[in-house]
């Protein structure tokens, strides 16, 4: 998963999202190219928890549904 800024740079390319022990791990490519593991400690998996809430669920459902049919990788 590519993330990039509002001018199409790259920032971060996350190849793999695992759970270590009672963490979730972000492994990838930081700005183009520098190797990282990000990990998420159980206390701050509440915070993400609560910057989704439904609506934004919601719409990253139907944004997956449209990236579904517009994905050649299916």
């Amino acid at each position: 998963m590519k993330i990039t800024t509002a001018d199409g740079a790259p920032l971060m390319e996350v190849s793999d999202i695992r759970i270590v022990g009672d963490k979730i791990v972000f492994e990838g490519k930081i700005m183009g190219g520098i190797p990282m593991k990000a990990f998420v400690p159980p206390k701050e998996i509440w915070v993400l928890v609560r910057m989704v809430w439904f609506k934004k669920a919601f719409n990253i459902v139907w944004l997956l549904m449209k990236a579904l049919f517009k994905s050649e990788k299916r």
